[in-house]
C-alpha cells in the first residue's frame, strides 16, 4: 500500500523554517549540498520514538517503527477516534507473537509535526503491547523510504534529506572524526524494511533495523548456529517478550564474541535471543504443512542502536552512515533485569 506523503513533504518546504540547504563549509566540501526536505520533532519516552500530531483535529502520538512496512493505527485507537473500519482481504501481517488481522481506514486530515496529509489510507490492526492509550499506532518504513532519513535522537529530530553532489565522507556531515557505513539492501522480501548484512561471531547474517523494538534481538536458530544456546554457559532466561501478535515468546540473554556492522565491531556483545518467528506460519492451498514466513532476517537491530548512534539512512545511495554517540549499543535491560556494564565499540 503506497503512502501519499510525498506531497506533504513538498508542501512542508513552504512552512518549515528549518527547511533549506545544509552546505558544508570547507572548500573541499563546496560541491556537496544536503537539501532538508522536512523535519519531524521526536521524543524518546519509555524506549519508544514518539511523534506528536493530530487525526482530524484530535491530538495523538505515533511511534516510529521502521520494522513495520506500513503506517498502522491500533484497533482500539481507531474506534476511540471514530474512524471507519473497512475490510481488507488477501493481506496478512506477521509480527512477534504471530498473525495480526488487518483492516483499513481513511484519515481525512493527518498532521505529524509540520507535515500534513489529506485522505490518508492506513492499516488498522493489533494493539499497543504496552497498553498506552495516548499512542494510536505506528509510522512504518514506507513513510520514511521517500527520502534519505537522518535519525538524530539526541537532537530530538528525524530529518528528510536529499543529497546533491556529496561523497560518502560528506554524507555523515556531523562527524568530527571517523564514521562507519554499510550497504543496505532488500535482504527481507516480506515487505518494506531497512536491511543490511552484519557479522555475528564471524558469520554473515541478514539484519533488519527496527526502531519499534526496544532491544536488539537475535533469532534462536541464528544464536544456535554461532554456538550460543539456551542452557549453555552464560545464557540466561530472562522472561518473555511481546509484539504485534497475540502471543508471547521466551527470551534469553547470551554473550557473543563479536558483532560487526560496517566498520564498527563490538566484543563480548550481550544480546537478547528469541524464537521470533515461532508463530509465523501459513498453510497454503497446495499443502497442509505449515510453512514459516518472514524468516530471512536473522537479527533485529533495535532502538538501543539508534539511541547510541547518529544515523543517516540513504535510500538514494543504498547505504547507511553512522557514528557512535555514547551509551550501550545493545541495552539488554528491561523491567526486572539486572543492568550489565554497557558494550561499546572498539
Amino acid at each position: 500500500m503506497k503512502s501519499k506523503w510525498t506531497g506533504a513533504l513538498k508542501y512542508s518546504l513552504a512552512c518549515l523554517t528549518l527547511t533549506g540547504l545544509l552546505s558544508l563549509s570547507e572548500s573541499a566540501f563546496a560541491a556537496c549540498k544536503l537539501v532538508q526536505l522536512g523535519e519531524l520533532p521526536v521524543k524518546v519516552e519509555e524506549n519508544r520514538i514518539l511523534v506528536d500530531g493530530t487525526v482530524d483535529g484530535k491530538p495523538v502520538r505515533m511511534m516510529v517503527d521502521t520494522g513495520s512496512g506500513d503506517n498502522m493505527i491500533y484497533r482500539d485507537a481507531a474506534r476511540r477516534l471514530g474512524l471507519p473500519l473497512l475490510p481488507l482481504r488477501g493481506v496478512t501481517m506477521y509480527g512477534v507473537g504471530g498473525e495480526v488481522r488487518l483492516r483499513t481506514t481513511q484519515v481525512k486530515l493527518l498532521t505529524l509535526g509540520n507535515l500534513v496529509s489529506h485522505n490518508e489510507v492506513m492499516l488498522v490492526g493489533g494493539d499497543d503491547p504496552d497498553g498506552d492509550p495516548a499512542i494510536i499506532g505506528m509510522l512504518g518504513e514506507r513513510f520514511f523510504s521517500q527520502a534519505d532519513i537522518e535519525f538524530d535522537l539526541a537532537g530530538g529530530a528525524i530529518r528528510f534529506m536529499k543529497p546533491q553532489g556529496c561523497t560518502d565522507a560528506q554524507m555523515a556531515y556531523w562527524a568530527t572524526t571517523s564514521y562507519s557505513q554499510v550497504p543496505i539492501d532488500g535482504t527481507n522480501n516480506a515487505g518494506a524494511s531497512i536491511d543490511a548484512v552484519a557479522k555475528l561471531n564471524g558469520l554473515s547474517i541478514a539484519v533488519t533495523f527496527d526502531t519499534g523494538s526496544t532491544n536488539s534481538v537475535v533469532t534462536l536458530t541464528t544464536a544456535q548456529a554461532v554456538g550460543v544456546r539456551p542452557g549453555g554457559e552464560g545464557v540466561t532466561r530472562v522472561g518473555r517478550i511481546y509484539g504485534a501478535g497475540p502471543k508471547s515468546l521466551p527470551v534469553w540473554i547470551g554473550t557473543f564474541k563479536t558483532f560487526s556492522l560496517g566498520d564498527e565491531t563490538i566484543g563480548n556483545a550481550k544480546l537478547r535471543i528469541s524464537d521470533l518467528f515461532a508463530f509465523n506460519k501459513e498453510v497454503s492451498a497446495e499443502s497442509v504443512v505449515p510453512v514459516e514466513v518472514g524468516s530471512e532476517t536473522k537479527m533485529f537491530i533495535g532502538l538501543d542502536f539508534f539511541k547510541s548512534h547518529r544515523v543517516l539512512i540513504s535510500q538514494s545511495r543504498r547505504k547507511m552512515y553512522f557514528t557512535y554517540a555514547g551509551g550501550p549499543v545493545f541495552d539488554i535491560r528491561a523491567d526486572g533485569d539486572v543492568p550489565d556494564p554497557p558494550a561499546t565499540p572498539r
